[in-house]
């Protein structure tokens, strides 16, 4: 195809000119929004793990309430209270918490 005429050859350039930039736009267009994107998402990742830190933590802290409380009022009873009243203590702290799946009383000499 010979360009005999000026406005096929202005076509030619123009065209060219056009689909490089469109190129050039769409690549770093895409580039942006990827990073953006990971950034929002490492963001909100964050977010969700510290959440979820902080209620894993206030669970422990409440079984560790829990087992402390226990502790101190079988150190203060146990020469008073049957072991059957221990056993519903028990069964009843247990269903407190569903991190907790047993408890028990180990007594020393």
């Amino acid at each position: 195809m010979r360009f005999n005429t000026i406005s096929s050859k202005m076509l030619t350039v123009l065209l060219s000119v056009i689909i490089l930039s469109m190129v050039v736009i769409s690549f770093t267009s895409y580039h942006n929004s990827k990073q953006i994107i990971e950034e929002q998402i490492t963001h909100n990742m964050d977010a969700e793990l510290k959440s979820i830190m902080t209620d894993i933590e206030m669970k422990m802290q409440k079984v560790s309430t829990m087992t402390e409380q226990t502790a101190r009022n079988v150190g203060t009873t146990y020469s008073t209270t049957k072991l059957k009243q221990y056993e519903e203590m028990l069964g009843k702290v247990i269903f407190d918490s569903d991190l907790v799946i047993g408890s028990g009383i180990w007594f020393e000499p």
